[in-house]
């Protein structure tokens, strides 16, 4: 194999996509569930978090996020990858949620399958590998 010389961005996303897949999340939110995971560790690792406004600014009652007109979607948080990200619900699938964006599926094809390039399958059948040597739990 060919030395692959990146970031832990795509790989870490790339995990997190193998291990929603395991839990049973369909191809797309296991996608929209990586990339959001990925970017709150990134955001975690450089310091970021808990500098912006109050959790709880900007949602209205039940969780809806406000100012985005009738688009609007409950917000939700599932644990995930020791972090609980925020999650709502697209058209009967789970989507992540980071600053009242949905995060979409094809992100993660460009955050990590891109970046990772050729090497993308052969790193995705390692970290299956790995998985799988995991209890479930």
């Amino acid at each position: 194999m060919e030395t692959l010389i990146t970031n832990r961005f795509p790989i870490f996303a790339a995990w997190c996509y193998v291990i929603a897949r395991r839990l049973g999340y369909d191809e797309d939110e296991a996608k929209s569930l990586a990339v959001t995971r990925a970017k709150l560790g990134a955001a975690a690792r450089g310091g970021m978090l808990g500098h912006g406004a109050h959790p709880s600014a900007g949602r209205g009652a039940g969780g809806a996020v406000r100012g985005r007109g009738p688009a609007a979607q409950a917000v939700d948080q599932v644990p995930f990858v020791g972090m609980r990200p925020f999650v709502t619900e697209e058209q009967g699938q789970l989507r992540g949620v980071l600053i009242r964006e949905v995060v979409p599926p094809r992100e993660y094809d460009s955050s990590a399958v891109r970046k990772l390039g050729d090497s993308y399958p052969a790193v995705l059948r390692l970290l299956r590998r790995f998985a799988q040597a995991l209890p479930p739990d």
